[in-house]
Protein backbone atom coordinates (compact mmCIF):
# COMPACT_ATOMS: atom_id res chain seq x y z
CA UNK A 1 0.00 0.00 0.00
CA UNK A 2 1.09 3.35 -0.66
CA UNK A 3 1.93 5.49 1.97
CA UNK A 4 -0.10 8.75 2.26
CA UNK A 5 3.52 10.57 2.55
CA UNK A 6 3.84 9.52 -1.19
CA UNK A 7 1.81 13.07 -1.95
CA UNK A 8 3.87 14.95 0.58
CA UNK A 9 5.78 16.69 -2.20
CA UNK A 10 2.81 17.31 -4.17
CA UNK A 11 1.10 18.86 -1.28
CA UNK A 12 3.36 20.87 0.30
CA UNK A 13 0.27 22.74 2.03
CA UNK A 14 -1.78 19.93 3.47
CA UNK A 15 -4.60 20.36 5.48
CA UNK A 16 -5.08 19.17 9.45
CA UNK A 17 -7.96 16.78 8.49
CA UNK A 18 -4.80 15.09 6.28
CA UNK A 19 -2.08 15.62 9.02
CA UNK A 20 -4.35 14.07 11.62
CA UNK A 21 -5.62 11.14 9.73
CA UNK A 22 -2.11 10.14 8.01
CA UNK A 23 -0.61 10.44 11.99
CA UNK A 24 -3.48 8.27 13.08
CA UNK A 25 -3.39 5.71 10.72
CA UNK A 26 0.57 5.17 10.85
CA UNK A 27 0.06 5.17 14.38
CA UNK A 28 -2.43 2.21 14.40
CA UNK A 29 -1.34 0.54 11.90
CA UNK A 30 1.89 -0.19 13.13
CA UNK A 31 0.10 -0.62 16.71
CA UNK A 32 1.76 -3.98 17.54
CA UNK A 33 5.21 -3.31 16.62
CA UNK A 34 5.17 0.14 18.69
CA UNK A 35 4.04 -1.48 21.89
CA UNK A 36 6.27 -4.64 21.18
CA UNK A 37 9.61 -1.87 21.14
CA UNK A 38 8.34 0.01 24.39
CA UNK A 39 6.05 -1.93 26.74
CA UNK A 40 8.32 -2.22 29.18
CA UNK A 41 9.13 1.15 28.86
CA UNK A 42 5.68 1.86 29.46
CA UNK A 43 4.87 -0.83 32.58
CA UNK A 44 7.69 1.39 34.17
CA UNK A 45 6.58 4.55 33.27
CA UNK A 46 3.02 3.71 35.11
CA UNK A 47 4.61 2.27 37.54
CA UNK A 48 6.26 5.16 38.14
CA UNK A 49 3.46 7.26 38.16
CA UNK A 50 1.63 5.14 40.04
CA UNK A 51 3.66 5.48 42.79
CA UNK A 52 4.41 8.92 42.43
CA UNK A 53 1.11 10.04 42.54
CA UNK A 54 0.41 7.29 45.32
CA UNK A 55 3.47 8.75 47.71
CA UNK A 56 2.21 12.62 47.41
CA UNK A 57 -1.67 11.77 48.32
CA UNK A 58 -0.53 9.51 51.10
CA UNK A 59 2.80 10.79 52.58
CA UNK A 60 4.04 13.89 51.16
CA UNK A 61 0.89 15.62 51.46
CA UNK A 62 -0.11 14.67 54.97
CA UNK A 63 3.19 16.09 55.67
CA UNK A 64 3.22 18.76 54.26
CA UNK A 65 -0.03 19.76 55.81
CA UNK A 66 1.84 18.50 59.05
CA UNK A 67 -0.36 15.78 59.72
CA UNK A 68 3.19 13.98 59.58
CA UNK A 69 7.08 13.98 60.25
CA UNK A 70 10.03 13.82 58.15
CA UNK A 71 9.07 16.53 55.10
CA UNK A 72 12.34 16.87 53.36
CA UNK A 73 12.89 13.09 53.29
CA UNK A 74 9.40 12.89 51.90
CA UNK A 75 10.04 15.16 49.52
CA UNK A 76 13.21 13.12 48.49
CA UNK A 77 11.61 10.28 48.16
CA UNK A 78 9.06 12.01 46.21
CA UNK A 79 11.18 14.00 43.63
CA UNK A 80 13.43 10.78 42.82
CA UNK A 81 9.63 9.08 41.46
CA UNK A 82 9.32 12.12 39.19
CA UNK A 83 13.14 12.10 38.03
CA UNK A 84 12.51 8.12 37.36
CA UNK A 85 9.23 9.09 35.73
CA UNK A 86 10.72 11.65 33.40
CA UNK A 87 13.49 9.63 31.78
CA UNK A 88 11.19 6.84 31.54
CA UNK A 89 9.12 9.02 29.99
CA UNK A 90 12.09 9.92 27.34
CA UNK A 91 13.05 6.53 26.72
CA UNK A 92 9.23 5.84 26.06
CA UNK A 93 8.75 8.83 23.58
CA UNK A 94 11.97 7.65 21.60
CA UNK A 95 11.39 4.13 21.82
CA UNK A 96 8.02 3.88 21.08
CA UNK A 97 7.38 6.97 18.86
CA UNK A 98 10.93 9.03 17.62
CA UNK A 99 13.17 5.99 16.86
CA UNK A 100 9.98 4.15 14.54
CA UNK A 101 9.33 7.39 12.78
CA UNK A 102 13.18 7.96 12.23
CA UNK A 103 12.86 4.34 10.51
CA UNK A 104 9.84 5.39 8.32
CA UNK A 105 11.46 8.35 7.59
CA UNK A 106 14.58 6.87 6.14
CA UNK A 107 13.10 3.28 4.97
CA UNK A 108 9.07 3.95 4.72
CA UNK A 109 8.81 1.66 7.19
CA UNK A 110 8.87 0.66 10.94
CA UNK A 111 11.13 -2.25 11.67
CA UNK A 112 9.63 -4.97 14.02
CA UNK A 113 12.08 -5.46 16.75
CA UNK A 114 14.25 -8.09 17.38
CA UNK A 115 14.07 -8.82 20.86
CA UNK A 116 10.67 -9.64 22.73
CA UNK A 117 12.08 -6.77 25.39
CA UNK A 118 12.22 -4.39 22.68
CA UNK A 119 13.94 -1.02 22.35
CA UNK A 120 16.25 0.94 24.82
CA UNK A 121 17.93 3.71 22.42
CA UNK A 122 19.96 5.65 24.90
CA UNK A 123 22.10 6.78 22.65
CA UNK A 124 19.51 7.64 20.20
CA UNK A 125 17.73 9.53 22.85
CA UNK A 126 20.81 11.76 23.80
CA UNK A 127 21.61 12.66 20.12
CA UNK A 128 17.73 13.12 19.67
CA UNK A 129 17.69 15.82 22.35
CA UNK A 130 20.07 17.44 20.70
CA UNK A 131 18.27 17.64 17.30
CA UNK A 132 14.65 18.07 18.64
CA UNK A 133 15.09 22.08 19.41
CA UNK A 134 16.56 22.51 15.80
CA UNK A 135 13.15 20.74 14.28
CA UNK A 136 10.86 22.44 16.42
CA UNK A 137 12.32 25.71 15.24
CA UNK A 138 12.32 24.81 11.60
CA UNK A 139 8.82 23.64 11.87
CA UNK A 140 7.58 26.57 13.96
CA UNK A 141 9.01 28.66 11.35
CA UNK A 142 7.38 27.17 8.01
CA UNK A 143 4.30 25.41 9.66
CA UNK A 144 3.25 27.32 12.81
CA UNK A 145 -0.37 27.82 11.48
CA UNK A 146 -0.56 24.09 11.09
CA UNK A 147 1.12 22.98 13.95
CA UNK A 148 -0.81 24.64 16.39
CA UNK A 149 -4.22 23.88 14.67
CA UNK A 150 -3.36 20.45 14.99
CA UNK A 151 -2.14 20.21 18.20
CA UNK A 152 -5.33 22.21 19.67
CA UNK A 153 -7.10 19.10 17.89
CA UNK A 154 -5.24 16.60 20.25
CA UNK A 155 -5.50 18.55 23.18
CA UNK A 156 -8.91 17.80 22.59
CA UNK A 157 -8.38 14.11 21.76
CA UNK A 158 -6.36 13.29 24.68
CA UNK A 159 -8.75 15.35 27.24
CA UNK A 160 -12.15 13.09 25.49
CA UNK A 161 -9.92 10.19 25.83
CA UNK A 162 -8.44 10.78 29.49
CA UNK A 163 -11.63 11.40 30.51
CA UNK A 164 -13.38 8.50 29.95
CA UNK A 165 -10.56 5.90 30.52
CA UNK A 166 -8.99 7.40 33.07
CA UNK A 167 -11.87 8.59 35.09
CA UNK A 168 -10.77 5.89 38.01
CA UNK A 169 -7.84 7.67 38.60
CA UNK A 170 -10.03 11.13 38.47
CA UNK A 171 -12.50 10.06 40.83
CA UNK A 172 -9.12 8.99 43.52
CA UNK A 173 -7.57 12.63 43.10
CA UNK A 174 -11.00 13.88 43.51
CA UNK A 175 -11.26 11.65 47.05
CA UNK A 176 -7.98 12.87 47.83
CA UNK A 177 -8.73 16.51 47.78
CA UNK A 178 -12.30 16.46 49.62
CA UNK A 179 -10.37 14.50 52.16
CA UNK A 180 -8.29 17.30 52.79
CA UNK A 181 -10.80 20.17 52.66
CA UNK A 182 -12.83 18.88 55.57
CA UNK A 183 -10.32 20.05 57.68
CA UNK A 184 -10.46 16.89 60.33
CA UNK A 185 -7.57 16.13 62.78
CA UNK A 186 -6.54 13.20 60.55
CA UNK A 187 -7.85 13.17 56.66
CA UNK A 188 -6.47 9.92 55.87
CA UNK A 189 -9.54 8.63 58.30
CA UNK A 190 -12.30 9.51 55.30
CA UNK A 191 -10.65 7.25 53.03
CA UNK A 192 -10.96 3.56 52.56
CA UNK A 193 -8.23 1.41 54.71
CA UNK A 194 -6.92 -0.04 51.44
CA UNK A 195 -6.88 3.43 50.16
CA UNK A 196 -3.06 2.97 49.32
CA UNK A 197 -3.22 -0.14 47.60
CA UNK A 198 -6.38 0.82 45.37
CA UNK A 199 -4.12 4.37 44.63
CA UNK A 200 -1.55 2.48 42.92
CA UNK A 201 -3.24 0.04 41.07
CA UNK A 202 -5.73 2.94 39.47
CA UNK A 203 -2.99 5.41 38.51
CA UNK A 204 -0.90 2.59 37.34
CA UNK A 205 -2.93 0.87 35.29
CA UNK A 206 -4.50 4.36 34.13
CA UNK A 207 -1.06 5.52 33.40
CA UNK A 208 -0.25 2.71 31.09
CA UNK A 209 -3.53 3.31 29.20
CA UNK A 210 -2.57 7.40 29.39
CA UNK A 211 1.05 6.23 27.61
CA UNK A 212 -0.11 4.87 24.74
CA UNK A 213 -3.24 7.74 23.85
CA UNK A 214 -0.11 10.68 24.32
CA UNK A 215 2.33 8.36 22.22
CA UNK A 216 -0.07 8.81 19.61
CA UNK A 217 0.19 12.48 19.19
CA UNK A 218 3.75 12.37 18.15
CA UNK A 219 2.82 10.93 14.39
CA UNK A 220 0.40 13.64 13.25
CA UNK A 221 3.60 15.66 14.27
CA UNK A 222 5.77 13.45 12.16
CA UNK A 223 3.63 14.59 9.43
CA UNK A 224 3.77 17.95 10.13
CA UNK A 225 7.73 18.13 10.77
CA UNK A 226 8.02 16.09 7.07
CA UNK A 227 5.75 18.98 5.38
CA UNK A 228 7.73 21.53 6.77
CA UNK A 229 11.29 19.42 5.70
CA UNK A 230 9.49 19.47 1.47
CA UNK A 231 9.19 23.06 2.25
CA UNK A 232 12.82 23.40 1.93
CA UNK A 233 13.55 20.41 -0.01
CA UNK A 234 12.34 20.74 -4.03
CA UNK A 235 14.20 17.42 -4.35
CA UNK A 236 12.13 15.29 -1.72
CA UNK A 237 11.24 11.90 -3.45
CA UNK A 238 8.16 9.99 -2.06
CA UNK A 239 8.86 6.64 -0.02
CA UNK A 240 6.56 3.39 -0.08
CA UNK A 241 5.09 2.42 3.46
CA UNK A 242 5.59 -1.72 3.11
CA UNK A 243 3.37 -1.93 6.05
Amino acid sequence: MMDSTDTLSQHRHRSIQAVLNDGFRLYFGNIWNLIRSSWIQAVVYAVALGFSMTYFFTTLLPSLKGYAGNTGGHLAVWALTVAVFVVTLLLFAFAGGLVPLSEHYRYGKMARPAHWYGRWPWRATLHGLRRLPGMAGTTLKSQAGLLAAACAVMLLIVVIASAVLMLPAAMLVLANVEAYSTGSLNPMDSLPADATTVSMLTFTLCGLTQAFIHLATLFPLYYIWRNSTLSHDTTGKPTQDKQ
